[in-house]
């Protein structure tokens, strides 16, 4: 049997050519430098992350060989961890203690104090001494003195008593002469003594301070110590924990086996063929191989910044590539490419509330002609606030939320497709519009700018076009009031190449990335676009909430496609909150809601019923029903409003439900012009299906308008009108 050549690479050793990132997976290229024998060759690579596809491993290559054969299987890992990381070993505890000084280490300059302390111990020798002296002068006179009383004068010779007296004076002047000077010594160096005290505590003081000085900068010094290198620990620890995070006990691996021998047939001809030219039949030869795979899970997520400049009718766009390596491998030196390729998103958030259709059936009452008429004076929206104890104009946060799901949830059910505006399907196109829209949950900007009016020659395209029933675009060129004449130099991007490929689209990355397996996330710009077409429109919904949402309508004019993602709101200048952009593709409409206007006063009276007599031959129970709500525009510019309210709907012929403001609102379709002062400003009334009504109105800065709904409904006699199930 043939030998086989074996050899193993780390998957770390080898350097990454491009790493292709998308929505929910990444490509690696690797390339792979090795040396084969003459015959059989096994070259075993490994280090892949386990959850590698094994099915999408590729070999390819050029060089004097052939490919022939190629396994793939998923082994224990082999290395450890502190042999891989041997930097991130974490120091102990005492090899922080070498580092600690000792106090008495601490050098301080005191020859001066020494000399003093010398010399005073000198000068206290020197009094002792005299002292002494003092005390022996002192102490022969008065022996003298002793003695030469015990002499008795009767019995003492002459001679000797004068001899005696002679040598007393001269030895009393002698010592008097000796007491005298040492007491003049003594008080002389007494007096050089308190100097010299003084002077050595004065030393002494400094020298005490400057100890305390230089132990109090090594203290620093040493807690300095201690506090870097515990940081450093901790940093170290951290590391630690997050290469722990990602490293993996079991990796891929993959076996290619080549045969460097020339076959009998043109290698070319063969899949898997890398063979280019015979080499000598001895001798080791070079091969160039590329190694591909794909990670499921890993990919990247678009984030946007959508920035609204309101005076000027037009938005900006960036698009930026949210990625980050949460694999076990580390891609150094790799082209980074963003794919769109199969693209998908979840996920939607709060919409604005919309009105749910409301059917109302007849029952018995036990006393006649007396119903109670309550289940047609407000919709199960509306009365699932009130049993929570709040008004009817004002509803408590949590119970709205609540309720606009449930109406939102069964309106999506409900919706139908598109048909052009003016029709009495129009409302199901609006109803899906609004059902896309997510309210930014902030406190709404009181911008000192002002909306442009969107430019229409009618009210009725102009109400259409804030609806987004119209694909016209505004080409109007942006205004410069809001541009500086003396711009700031700004930091620039490095900006992608980008290519598409029918439905895909790729964003090459410039230069050259090292992506180690990271908790942190990478951003990059992908692109940044002007959008022309914008217009604004407040969505008011009073019997659900007395607000006034202000929606935007953007027409996406640039030729990149927006898919769904997250994204960052600005509109004049400042910051809202963050929302969810819808996928938009090029020249299509999307909306967003920009969160509640405060400028924009709304107020829901409470509901009205008044009981009707019945006719003499028609024995009926009847009511008339009234809902009012005023708009007011406190804004310095005219506004466009959508209002909606609604009626119920008989679920049976004996009820009969007839609309009497505002007039000529019988079936679905009608439409009336609403009448409003001069200068107020102008709108139409719209009878939707399912009971709805809708005024489009434009409304004045400075101006409010009322808009009131009055029905009448009509049962059998003994009956009463009650919310069907």
């Amino acid at each position: 049997m043939e030998h086989l050549h074996k050899s193993e690479i780390q998957i770390a050793d080898l350097p990454t050519k491009s790493v292709t990132l998308a929505p929910q997976s990444a490509t690696i290229v690797r390339e792979i430098q090795a040396t084969i024998h003459p015959g059989q060759n096994e070259i075993t690579v490994l280090g892949l992350d386990p959850a590698v596809d094994l099915d999408s491993v590729q070999i390819d290559g050029s060089g004097p060989a052939t490919i022939t054969d190629v396994q793939t299987e998923i082994v224990a890992r082999r290395e450890k961890f502190d042999d891989v990381y041997p930097h991130l070993v974490v120091e102990l505890e005492s090899e922080i203690e070498e580092d600690i000084a000792d106090e008495d280490a601490v050098e301080i300059d005191d020859s001066e104090l020494r000399a003093v302390l010398k010399e005073e111990q000198g000068l206290t020798t020197t009094l002792a001494k005299a002292q002494d002296d003092k005390s022996a002068a002192l102490f022969v006179v008065q022996f003298l003195v002793a003695y030469g009383k015990s002499i008795e004068a009767t019995n003492a010779d002459p001679a000797k008593l004068n001899e005696f007296l002679q040598m007393y004076a001269q030895q009393r002047k002698t010592e008097t002469d000796r007491a005298r000077e040492t007491e003049a010594r003594i008080a002389e160096g007494e007096k050089a003594l308190v100097k010299l005290k003084r002077k050595r505590e004065r030393l002494e003081s400094a020298y005490t301070k400057a100890k305390e000085a230089a132990l109090k900068e090594m203290r620093g010094l040493r807690e300095r110590r201690i506090r870097d290198r515990n940081q450093r620990r901790a940093q170290q620890q951290r590391d630690r924990r997050e290469k722990e995070q990602f490293w993996t006990d079991r990796v891929g691996q993959v076996r290619v086996y080549l045969d460097s021998h020339v076959p009998a047939t043109p290698a070319s001809s063969r899949r898997g063929s890398v063979t280019e030219n015979v080499p000598y039949a001895d001798q080791p030869v070079q091969v160039a191989m590329n190694l591909s795979y794909i990670i499921p899970g890993l990919g990247w997520v678009p984030r946007y910044n959508l920035k609204i400049n309101t005076p000027a009718s037009l938005a900006s766009v960036v698009c930026n590539a949210d990625f980050r390596n949460s694999s076990s491998e580390t891609w150094t030196d790799a082209k980074v490419t963003v794919s769109t390729s199969h693209a998908s998103f979840s996920g939607l958030d709060e919409p604005i509330p919309i009105l749910q259709p409301w059917h109302v059936t007849t029952c018995s009452v036990p006393v006649p002609n007396s119903p109670s008429w309550q289940d047609a004076l407000r919709s199960p929206a509306e009365m699932k606030p009130m049993r929570m104890g709040t008004t009817a104009v004002q509803y408590h946060s949590a119970a709205r939320a609540h309720a606009q799901e449930r109406i939102i949830a069964r309106a999506r059910s409900a919706q139908q497709s598109r048909i052009p505006p003016a029709t009495p399907q129009m409302h199901a196109q609006m109803q899906q519009a609004m059902a896309q829209q997510a309210p930014i949950q902030a406190a709404f900007f009181d911008s000192p700018h002002r909306e442009s009016p969107p430019p229409s020659s009618s009210w009725a395209s102009s109400a259409r076009r804030a609806l987004g029933w119209s694909n016209d675009v505004d080409n109007e060129e942006s205004s410069d009031s809001d541009s500086d004449s003396n711009p700031s130099p700004c930091l620039e991007h490095a900006d992608p190449v980008s290519q598409t490929h029918g439905l895909t689209t790729t964003y090459e990355l410039p230069g050259l990335r090292t992506l180690v397996p990271s908790v942190s996330h990478r951003r990059h710009l992908l692109t940044q676009s002007t959008l022309q077409s914008l217009t604004l429109t407040h969505v008011i919904v009073p019997k659900i909430r007395a607000a006034a949402f202000l929606r935007a309508r953007i027409t996406n004019t640039s030729s990149m496609e927006i898919l769904r993602g997250k994204t960052g709101i600005s509109v004049d200048g400042t910051f809202l909150g963050s929302s969810t952009l819808p996928r938009c593709a090029p020249n299509d409409c999307f909306g967003i809601s920009l969160g509640v206007d405060p400028n924009v006063l709304v107020t829901y009276a409470k509901p009205t019923v008044r009981k009707l007599t019945s006719g003499f031959f028609h024995k009926e129970n009847a009511a008339v029903f009234r809902r009012s709500c005023w708009v007011r525009n406190t804004k310095g510019a005219p506004i466009d409003m959508i209002v909606s309210d609604q009626i119920p709907l008989k679920d049976t012929e004996q009820t009969r439900v007839q609309i009497l403001e505002p007039k000529g609102m019988e079936k679905e379709g009608d439409e009336t012009d609403l009448a409003l002062e001069r200068g107020i400003g102008r709108g139409k009334v719209v009878m939707m299906r399912n009971g709805e009504v809708k005024w489009f109105v434009r409304l004045e800065p400075g101006k409010d308008v009322r808009m009131v709904l009055e029905y009448q409904a009509r049962v059998p006699d003994g009956n009463t009108v009650v919310t069907a199930p």
